[in-house]
């Protein structure tokens, strides 16, 4: 469960911050290609960041006196805002079958939504109108599109007004923006208890129609004329998920529509959105990984490497951890937690981990290289060492070998 309540939160999170600086900084921008895609990809990385994991090598220098194959250096936090969430969540009663009602719900929700669509599309007489399907239905709603099909009761409109009504809809068609709806109903089905995924849903399903209202206005439809038609246009019921013409009749609708000008900080602020969204990406995906260059005072037992086959340091083919080094780095954060007693007695430190990689690929003679100074960051890194599966093992001159590996594992309070 716990990892489940780390995606959710972790999502939350990238999202809150996306739609906030989108919120506060595009949403009046005419720039609605840009916007789209921003609030698209913000859509895509609370999906999908809290499961990537971009290693960063940050290179530190420090004297070796023997030569080693030292690992990039792995640091393990005690305090994180995601350590202090995660357990409190956990303690709220019967949190899972909250959240799996929201979900069954809203997954019911989307289901009965296309159902409903199905059906009506079963009821309308189709006429084909340049390359689109018009469904002509009778009764008192707002046309509306799902993917390549307009809904709408052609004897309540003008030939004029369903001039315009067709321009508007083959937009919402043409730029694909049921798919987009589809995504948001996923997304929200995922995330229905945050506040900023309902957000976004009305952001994006408002940007589809500044998208199409622009399309109509193009054509050399007059403003004057189009309000005239939105003002006449009735609230018919909403189905989901479908794009609709009357989904916001307001006035930003009606300014937008004059905003033509290109403000004097707009390119600016897209500059700021793409550095966001790239920061945001490294901050929560990325993994800072030290290379140690080179490491004073790491002893190395020789006494140790008196067996049958000899221990190398250096080998023709180093062995691998089966996936790469990110791999490895996501099963040591899995696997290593802060030991409780030292985190409360605010102890840390870096401690050096010597091992083998045998023959057959797996972990052995595993032992402290250099202490941290505290036993029990020492047992801990020794213990997820331990616990770690096979290599596909190292070879020199031709024959599998015997590899030493030297993992640093730095504990770090905050």
């Amino acid at each position: 469960m716990s990892s489940l309540i780390n995606y959710l939160f972790e999502s939350a999170v990238v999202l809150g911050v996306l739609i906030i600086f989108y919120w506060l900084v595009l949403h009046k921008e005419s720039f609605f290609r840009f916007n789209r895609i921003y609030l698209l990809v913000s859509l895509l990385l609370a999906a999908f960041v809290p499961f990537l994991r971009i290693p960063i090598p940050v290179s530190s220098m420090e004297s070796m006196g023997q030569s080693s194959n030292v690992l990039a250096t792995i640091t393990i936090y005690a305090e994180t805002a995601r350590n202090n969430v995660v357990p409190l969540v956990e303690q709220i009663p019967g949190f899972k079958w909250i959240y799996l009602v929201g979900v069954i719900g809203l997954l019911i929700r989307l289901i009965v939504g296309i159902i409903r669509v199905g059906a009506l599309s079963e009821k309308a007489s189709l006429i084909g109108y340049k390359g689109y399907n018009i469904a002509d239905l009778p009764g008192q709603f707002s046309p509306f599109s799902f993917f390549k099909v307009i809904f709408m009761n052609r004897s309540l409109y003008s030939e004029r007004d369903m001039e315009q009504i067709l321009l508007h809809e083959m937009a919402h068609v043409r730029f694909k923006h049921s798919w987009d709806v589809l995504l948001l109903e996923v997304l929200l089905i995922v995330q229905w208890f945050n506040p900023f995924a309902w957000l976004l849903r009305n952001q994006l399903k408002e940007l589809h129609e500044f998208q199409a209202d622009h399309e109509v206005l193009l054509s050399g439809t007059s403003i004057g004329q189009y309000k005239e038609l939105l003002f006449f246009q009735s609230t018919g019921a909403r189905l989901l998920p479908v794009n609709n013409l009357n989904q916001s009749l307001t006035q930003k609708r009606f300014k937008m529509m004059t905003n033509n000008s290109i403000k004097r900080y707009a390119f600016l602020k897209i500059g700021v959105a793409l550095v966001l969204v790239s920061g945001l990406t490294f901050a929560f995906a990325g993994e800072t990984t030290t290379r140690d260059l080179s490491i004073t005072n790491v002893i190395i037992d020789q006494s140790l490497d008196q067996q049958e086959e000899k221990i190398y340091d250096t080998v023709d083919v180093l062995p691998q951890y089966v996936g790469g080094e990110t791999k490895m780095f996501e099963f040591i954060r899995s696997n290593l937690k802060y030991p409780d007693p030292a985190k409360k007695a605010g102890k840390k430190g870096k401690v050096f981990v010597s091992f083998v990689i045998n023959q057959q690929g797996k972990v052995t003679n595993t032992k402290i290289a250099r202490s941290s100074g505290h036993k029990e960051l020492d047992e801990a890194a020794i213990d997820v060492v331990e616990l770690m599966p096979a290599w596909t093992p190292g070879k020199h001159e031709g024959k599998v070998v015997n590899v030493r590996f030297v993992l640093p594992l730095n504990f770090a309070l905050n």
